[in-house]
């Protein structure tokens, strides 16, 4: 399900196209180097599919982007496609902000049990002459 009203699918459709040699409306994919014609406008002013194709929002909602026509693109879909590529993009250098922030291996573990006042899984144990090791 799309986010997007109609009426931001149109205009993103009609900003990305181009007027073809049989002078009709053809939406290319905003994917970077990709010119697939993924939609036609019709005489009726409705567009056709011509391949799978999603809307997009070119700053992720979880980054503050908004549904606005301004933050919306079609891209080409599938397996090897651009919004798979761009949602990988962005999956991928999320785990890395998270992994450099902290957020995640076995430091974020140790600091969420801290934080639930849970005690160390590594229990201290005494040496031969009774004082703690750990």
């Amino acid at each position: 399900m799309t986010q997007f009203s109609p009426s931001v699918r149109h205009a993103t459709l009609v900003r990305q196209s181009i007027v073809g040699a049989d002078d009709a409306h053809y939406a290319l994919c905003a994917g970077i180097e990709c010119e697939k014609q993924i939609a036609r406008l019709n005489t009726d002013g409705k567009w056709e599919k011509l391949l799978p194709f999603d809307f997009d929002h070119i700053h992720e909602r979880a980054a503050q982007g908004d549904n606005s026509a301004a933050n919306c693109q079609a891209l080409c879909s599938g397996p090897n496609s651009c919004h798979r590529a761009k949602t990988d993009e962005f999956l991928a250098l999320n785990a890395k902000a998270d992994a450099m922030a902290g957020r995640t291996g076995q430091y974020a573990r140790r600091q969420a049990r801290k934080a639930r006042g849970e005690q160390s899984l590594i229990k201290q144990s005494k040496n031969a002459w009774g004082h703690r090791n750990g």
